[in-house]
């Protein structure tokens, strides 16, 4: 589903969503702000879908200074991340499958310096114990929920999945009636906000039902 799609649905459910009252710009700035809340919900419950995996390959070029977590597309910039899935996997010299490897506080660098175990400080990660301790790894690879860009064109394909189509739409026309007047609606304005609620609260329903009621992984939602 497009930007264009959701803002014309939404207008479609009352004749004071107009374009003049509602500028398109205001539409897909509100669209980018509520795709990012929904993703991050979105991660919470559906680990395998929307991400993403940073490679860290090993020897190190400097072990104490950590691996800088860059975003590939823009140099420099750090990666930007809605959610953090552990564990980490971890790839052993001569092995071909993973191991499990934590991603702890900050806190707790030094109470696992004798593990395999690495945290994250201002956008770099960092690996607990000294150099000689991981000269059997080759790799670890931290997987991760990116922050979706903003939607900047009526063109532009949102992340979430078409199954979301409904609570998108309905949280857009939420927000045109709060930029609305009373008497300008053909509805109340708490009915388009009730629509919108219970929309994504079945959405989200929806996600437990179908991965099951327990989430045996912790995630990090940043």
């Amino acid at each position: 589903m497009t930007a264009a799609d959701v803002i014309s649905q939404a207008r479609e459910l009352d004749p004071a969503f107009t374009d003049k009252r509602h500028p398109r710009r205001v539409a897909v700035n509100y669209l980018s702000r509520l795709q990012r809340r929904l993703v991050a919900e979105w991660a919470k419950l559906e680990e395998t879908q929307e991400v993403e995996v940073f490679v860290v390959d090993f020897p190190l070029a400097d072990f104490s200074a950590g691996i800088f977590l860059e975003d590939a597309e823009s140099a420099s910039l750090p990666l930007k991340i809605t959610a953090v899935h552990r564990p980490l996997d971890i790839y052993y010299q001569g092995r071909e499958l993973p191991g499990d490897m934590d991603l702890i506080r900050w806190g707790d660098r030094n109470r696992r310096r004798h593990e395999h175990a690495a945290w994250i400080r201002e956008d770099t990660m960092f690996f607990t114990g000294i150099e000689s301790n991981w000269s059997d790894v080759s790799s670890v690879e931290f997987t991760y929920t990116p922050t979706p860009e903003d939607i900047t064109a009526l063109e532009d394909e949102l992340v979430l999945p078409d199954t979301a189509e409904e609570v998108v739409v309905s949280w857009l026309a939420a927000f045109f009636a709060r930029r609305s007047n009373t008497d300008e609606l053909a509805r109340a304005r708490r009915e388009y906000l009730a629509d919108a609620q219970d929309a994504e609260a079945l959405w989200l329903d929806e996600i437990r039902r179908r991965e099951g009621a327990t989430v045996s992984r912790t995630r990090s939602v940043w």
